[in-house]
């Protein structure tokens, strides 16, 4: 029986990795020597996500004979894989891309992420100042990101209030703080500071409250 349930798990994963059942993503992450790549050139976590799920599978099957589903990878790298995406523009809105592009996003744990941002000329409002059209935008992502990075979901606003504290230039540093507050049935509150860098000031604090949405294969903006 142990020999039979091995060369079944083995049959399973060169399958998937060949392509023929499973997801795309499966195959891209198991062909060969294949190495799905990030902007950086380093080995795309998303990739390597996928393919820890798949071998860790075959070898419950190579155990026990049957397919298991996982139910719980690490969320918070799923979080900064899709702010990362979001911000490059492979998914979301343009408007997202434009107040995202040039994010860097320093830390990502299970309802925290840090982030630094340099604000671009494209942001300016006609006075030289980040437009609050585009911290708005920012806060509403990176807040749903904050989300995926506690439940595993995304989530819509259904309540957003923003304090605008004072503006920033062009050019200036901004560091972002986004926390999950707390849990209630089907929503989730969320906590975004943004502040300067250079002395702490703080320059917007944004409120939210979400809840669950289905995924679509083109993410809608949130706003």
């Amino acid at each position: 029986m142990g020999e039979v349930v091995q060369q079944k798990a083995k049959r399973w994963l060169e399958d998937l990795a060949q392509g023929r059942f499973g997801q795309r993503i499966g195959s891209l992450s198991l062909r060969g020597l294949r190495i799905t790549r990030d902007k950086d050139g380093n080995w795309h976590i998303g990739a390597m996500a996928t393919l820890i799920d798949a071998i860790g599978a075959a070898a419950i099957i190579s155990s026990v004979g049957v397919f298991k589903a996982s139910v719980n990878l690490d969320i918070s790298e799923r979080a900064k894989e899709w702010l990362a995406d979001l911000a490059a523009g492979r998914l979301g809105q343009e408007i997202e891309t434009l107040a995202l592009r040039g994010i860097q996003i320093l830390q990502a744990k299970r309802g925290l992420i840090l982030c630094n941002f340099i604000i671009p000329e494209r942001l300016s409002d006609k006075d030289g100042n980040w437009h609050v059209g585009a911290i708005a935008t920012l806060i509403d992502a990176i807040g749903a990101a904050a989300i995926v990075s506690s439940v595993g979901l995304i989530k819509a606003s259904v309540n957003f209030d923003i304090s605008y504290y004072s503006t920033a230039k062009i050019h200036e540093e901004v560091e972002i703080k986004t926390k999950v507050l707390g849990h209630k049935e089907k929503l989730t509150s969320v906590m975004v500071e943004i502040r300067r860098k250079e002395n702490g000031e703080m320059v917007a604090l944004g409120k939210q409250w979400m809840t669950s949405i289905k995924l679509k294969q083109t993410h809608p903006s949130k706003l």
